[in-house]
């Protein structure tokens, strides 16, 4: 390949995809961008009906020298874990950022969870992220996206039980359908979810990143 680029993007997953959403708007509308993809663009119909998360055989992109009997997985393919993550989106709590300074043990991070909570209300709009505004232990400066998902019948035996520490799980899963997927359907199976409710790169965030720049996939 001859080509020249402006910006060279190794991977389409989380960290690829969205350095690329906040480059974009700022790039300029002549950039070349290239998205390098070791796996393949798989179609969420081709998943299903293959009972696969990727046509790329994830025990050809490593080896195991200890030789144990569990057999580890990795996903490859256009969006990378994406397809295979159960899209649960909590917060790290704001301690979590200091540690030494209020615990006494390990070191304090560099950033605080001030400094970062407008990232993170960042990413959960573009995920479309279904969480409760009250009771929840994330301080935040804007509400959920979504409406928290309702609870089911041990969730409610739990809430009762506990109420002050059980709420509804912050989920990039949908609440309510967006323009590219459909509500949750609740059938436990967000691995390979059967109605596309949850966040992928592919879902939500590829047609973006495609029209403005090139990938370049099975690489390797």
């Amino acid at each position: 390949m001859n080509d020249k680029f402006d910006v060279i993007v190794v991977g389409s997953s989380f960290s690829g995809a969205f350095f690329l959403h906040g480059y974009l708007p700022k790039a300029n509308e002549n950039a070349r961008i290239l998205v390098l993809e070791r796996g393949k663009i798989d179609s969420h119909q081709w998943q299903l009906q293959q009972h696969r998360l990727s046509s790329f055989s994830s025990q050809t992109s490593f080896i195991n020298r200890n030789q144990e009997e569990k057999v580890w997985m990795y996903i490859a393919g256009f969006g990378g874990t994406s397809r295979a993550w159960a899209a649960c989106t909590p917060r790290m709590m704001p301690n979590d950022f200091k540690l030494k300074s209020v615990y006494g043990v390990g070191v304090d991070w560099p950033v605080t969870y001030e400094e970062l909570e407008p990232y993170y209300t960042e990413a959960e709009k573009v995920m479309a992220v279904s969480g409760p505004d009250d009771g929840a232990p994330f301080p935040r400066s804007q509400p959920y996206p979504q409406p928290p998902h309702r609870f089911n019948d041990p969730d409610k035996l739990l809430k009762k039980a506990y109420p002050d520490q059980y709420i509804q799980q912050p989920t990039a899963r949908a609440r309510v359908p967006t323009t590219n997927r459909s509500l949750c359907c609740g059938t436990g199976v967000c691995r390979l979810c059967p109605v596309n409710a949850k966040f992928t790169i592919q879902n939500e965030m590829g047609g973006r990143a495609s029209n403005r720049s090139q990938v370049f996939k099975g690489w390797c």
